[in-house]
């Protein structure tokens, strides 16, 4: 029994642990390096004049704890067009699509990043093409065609990634395939907002799985007496 009790306080004592690491506010510091990608194109979008398109790659200097799912570099795309990125800022980290979540500019970001961000990686075209069906996505009105032709949001240039945009965009309907990743939404006072991804895998929370491992404790421990 009190080996019992030792691990019910523990699993206690663990949980609070994580739940008050989860409650904090998770940062992140980051040096910009470069596009990715080489030839990164560029052209003019509305509310920026003319500027480049495509991921950003980072390096991080500094992190929370909690932001296990990145090593040593980070990629990202911008959500701003109307503020500049520094070369080094710090980032808060907030788990999914922050003001898109649940709606329908979150609906058709999930869209596109689980049928096209694959293929963002395969030149600096596709990855300004990614960059310019974010932008659409996420300044035009729903009630308007999603093309970068039209609208409240319009760009010129990008040599072809334009027109890959556009054939991007106008696939996005149900059928469309989604939920393939994580999103996370990075913000700043001093830098353009940022959204990246990691892939999701299906697996056992980390709470799930230490109840099991109690669990499995407690069934070893009645079956001994």
């Amino acid at each position: 029994m009190k080996l019992q009790r030792l691990m019910i306080q523990l699993g206690v004592l663990t949980l609070a642990a994580l739940l008050a690491l989860s409650t904090q506010a998770a940062t992140i510091e980051l040096k910009y390096n470069q596009n990715l990608g080489s030839s990164t194109p560029s052209g003019h979008i509305t509310g920026a004049g003319n500027v480049y398109a495509g991921e950003f790659e980072f390096e991080i200097l500094n992190k929370s704890p909690s932001l296990i799912q990145w090593d040593d570099e980070l990629n990202a795309f911008c959500i701003q067009t109307s503020t500049t990125l520094k070369n080094s800022a710090t980032y808060n980290v907030v788990d999914g699509l922050g003001a898109f979540t649940g709606t329908y500019r979150g609906m058709q970001l999930d869209r596109l990043f689980s049928e096209y961000y694959t293929s963002s990686k395969e030149s600096a075209v596709n990855s300004a093409a990614m960059q310019l069906a974010i932008w659409e996505i996420v300044n035009e009105s729903p009630d308007n065609p999603p093309t970068l032709s039209s609208g409240n949001f319009t760009s010129g240039n990008f040599s072809g990634a334009r027109g890959l945009a556009n054939n991007w965009l106008a696939s996005l309907n149900e059928t469309s395939k989604s939920g393939l990743y994580d999103f996370y939404t990075l913000t700043s006072s001093k830098s353009q907002d940022l959204i990246t991804v990691t892939a999701r895998v299906p697996e056992p929370s980390i709470l799930l799985m230490f109840g099991l491992g109690l669990l499995a404790m407690f069934g070893v421990r009645r079956r001994r007496h």
